[in-house]
C-alpha cells in the first residue's frame, strides 16, 4: 500500500485532522530538537535521521516506509521518546531509535500499533532503560521483526502490548540482554527470539498463548519464565539445551517427558504445564536447578524452579521454522559535515 494510502487509511479510522506535520520524500539530516507535533510520512526510498536530540514527543500519527533514525550519543542526557495517547504507528520499513551512554526511554502508549517492517529499540551501555509499545490494538505481521537490544544486561521489564489485551506476532521478536513482560494474550503463528541474557515472562493470569507460537531459547543464557498457572495446550519451546532454562513462579513438585511425544510436563502445586520441546532429549540430562538470578525483579525465592537440559540441543527438538536469524542493529548514517 502507498504511503498516502496508509496515512489516508489512518486518519480516516481515528477521525485525526488530515494535517502532515512532516512528509519526508529525501533524505533529511536533523540535528538536536525538532517538534514533532502533527503527523509525520516518510515515503519508500527517502530517510528522516534526527541526531542529538534528548527528548521528543510525537503528536500525531507516524506512517513509515522508509528509514527513520533518532541517535544519541551523549552521556550527559536522557533519550526520552513518547506519543500521544491517540496515535497511530504503522511502520513498513526501517525505525531505529539508539541511546549511546545515556538513560532511555522509548514509552510509546498508542492507540494503535502494526509493523510490517524493522523496528530497533537500542541501547549501549545505559545504566536505566524502559521501553514500551503500548497500545490495544498491537500486531506484528509476518514480515516484521521489532528488536530490543541492549549491550549489557537491562534489569527492568520491556512491555509489548496492553493490559489484558491480545497482541498479534506473526513476525519476530528478538531480546538481547532484554526481559520483556507479556501482560496479555500473545496470538499467532511467529517467533519470540530469547537470545543473549533475555528472559521472556509470559504471566499467565487468565491469558492464553498461541501453541504455535514459537519460543526459541537461541543461547545459552537464554530463560523461559511463565507464571505457574497451566494452559489447555502445550507451549511450542525450541532450543531447550546447552544449559538454557525453563522457569516456573512456583516451585516444581516434578516433572516428566515423553520421549514419543516431545513434551515436558510440570508439576507445580495444582497446576500442570506443559512445553513442547521435541523429540531427542535424554532423560537423565534433564534437571531441576535452583533458581537463579535472572536478571530482573521477576519470581520469588523457591529453591527448585527451573528446569535445564545439560546436553546439546538434539537434532530432534522443535523446529525453528518460523524463525528466522535475528539481524544486528543497522548501520546509523553518518552526520552530515
Amino acid at each position: 500500500m502507498h504511503i498516502n494510502s496508509i496515512l489516508k487509511f489512518i486518519l480516516s479510522a481515528f477521525a485525526v485532522a488530515p494535517v502532515i506535520g512532516q512528509h519526508i520524500t529525501t533524505d533529511v539530516y536533523n540535528e538536536g530538537k525538532v517538534d514533532i507535533g502533527g503527523d509525520v510520512a516518510i515515503d519508500p526510498g527517502a530517510s528522516w535521521y534526527i541526531y542529538g536530540s534528548s527528548r521528543e514527543f510525537f503528536g500525531g500519527n507516524i506512517a513509515n516506509s522508509g528509514s527513520f533514525y533518532i541517535n544519541l550519543d551523549y552521556t550527559c542526557s536522557a533519550l526520552d521518546l513518547a506519543a500521544n495517547s491517540n496515535s497511530v504507528i504503522v511502520n513498513s520499513g526501517l525505525i531505529a531509535f539508539r541511546a549511546r551512554g545515556s538513560s532511555a526511554s522509548y514509552n510509546l502508549n498508542i492507540q494503535r500499533f502494526e509493523n510490517s517492517g524493522q523496528i530497533y529499540f537500542i541501547t549501549e551501555n545505559s545504566p536505566v532503560v524502559i521501553y514500551s509499545i503500548d497500545a490495544p490494538i498491537w500486531k506484528n505481521t509476518k514480515d516484521g521483526s521489532i528488536n530490543l537490544y541492549s549491550t549489557k544486561r537491562i534489569s527492568q521489564t520491556a512491555n509489548l502490548g496492553n493490559i489484558g489485551k491480545a497482541i498479534i506476532n506473526d513476525g519476530q521478536i528478538c531480546l538481547r540482554n532484554h526481559a520483556w513482560l507479556a501482560i496479555g494474550d500473545v496470538q499467532g503463528e511467529g517467533c519470540i527470539d530469547i537470545g543473549i541474557n533475555s528472559v521472556f515472562w509470559y504471566q499467565r493470569g487468565g491469558h492464553q498463548f498461541n501453541s504455535n507460537q514459537t519460543i526459541y531459547l537461541s543461547t545459552k543464557s537464554s530463560t523461559l519464565y511463565v507464571g505457574s498457572k497451566g494452559q489447555d495446550k502445550p507451549y511450542l519451546v525450541a532450543g531447550f539445551g546447552g544449559g538454557n532454562a525453563i522457569a516456573l513462579s512456583k516451585m516444581i513438585k516434578s516433572f516428566d517427558y515423553d520421549t514419543t511425544s516431545g513434551i515436558l510436563t510440570t508439576v507445580t502445586g495444582s497446576y500442570t504445564m506443559q512445553f513442547n520441546i521435541g523429540m531427542g532429549y535424554d532423560r537423565s540430562q534433564i534437571s531441576l536447578v535452583p533458581s537463579r538470578d535472572l536478571g530482573t525483579a521477576i519470581g520469588d525465592s523457591t529453591l527448585y524452579s527451573a528446569i535445564t537440559y545439560t546436553g546439546a540441543v538434539p537434532d530432534r527438538s522443535t523446529s525453528t521454522k518460523h524463525c528466522v536469524p535475528c539481524k544486528d542493529s543497522p548501520k546509523f548514517p553518518s552526520r552530515p559535515t
